[in-house]
């Protein structure tokens, strides 16, 4: 069987309907691309940075929360006494 067919269809999505009607199955493939040392380093440098700069953020929203809730905790014990006065 040929590796290429419907080359004559220039519109890809007609082609690729062409293709996917006319086949057994549909096997996805992908590759991996090696990469030189230096680009290596630098990807481990910026998910390293990147994994740094998302434990900070997480732990400034841990601390936010935390005040937000000291706050809200506090006016809830305060709500019933001042619904109570006012009755």
């Amino acid at each position: 069987m040929e590796k290429a067919m419907a080359k004559d269809i220039q519109n890809r999505l007609q082609r690729e309907a062409f293709l996917k009607d006319n086949c057994d199955a549909v096997e996805e493939k992908g590759y991996m691309k090696p990469f030189k040392a230096e680009q290596l380093q630098g990807h481990k440098e910026k998910l390293a940075e990147t994994s740094i700069k998302i434990e900070e953020i997480e732990e400034e929203l841990k601390e936010i929360k935390k005040d937000f809730n000291d706050r809200l905790k506090d006016l809830k014990e305060v709500a019933p006494n001042i619904a109570l006065i006012e009755v």
